[in-house]
């Protein structure tokens, strides 16, 4: 499959605050409709969440007053300096307490034609 030289955004994935709870809860339940070279988690909700790549281990945490982080991996592969990109089909996942508000995922991934 070919790669365009243009930049796409998935739809993006809204989880509301008031649903958190100590449990792990998908952000993007379908999970990334294509590689990503970069995620933005931004934690518009009232309390601090934590951020899960497996549903299991706490693998960050994005405080409200910061509103968002951004994951990239363009750039981070080694050992041949070729892209690193989050895969098809990763589904991010959040808890924390409840609070107002809502937590958006944003994907942006490099456009693919097929041959």
């Amino acid at each position: 499959m070919a790669i365009k030289d243009t930049i796409s955004a998935a739809p993006l994935a809204t989880l509301m605050s008031a649903s958190l709870t100590s449990t792990y809860e998908p952000i993007n339940p379908l999970g990334l409709p294509q590689p990503a070279f970069l995620l933005k988690v931004h934690n518009f909700g009232t309390t601090i969440i934590t951020i899960s790549l497996d549903g299991v281990n706490d693998h960050d945490v994005v405080n409200p007053a910061t509103t968002g982080e951004v994951y990239g991996g363009e750039g981070s592969s080694q050992p041949a300096n070729q892209n690193c990109l989050w895969p098809k089909g990763q589904i991010i996942y959040a808890k924390g307490v409840a609070g107002t508000g809502s937590i958006y995922l944003a994907a942006y991934f490099q456009n693919r034609v097929s041959p």
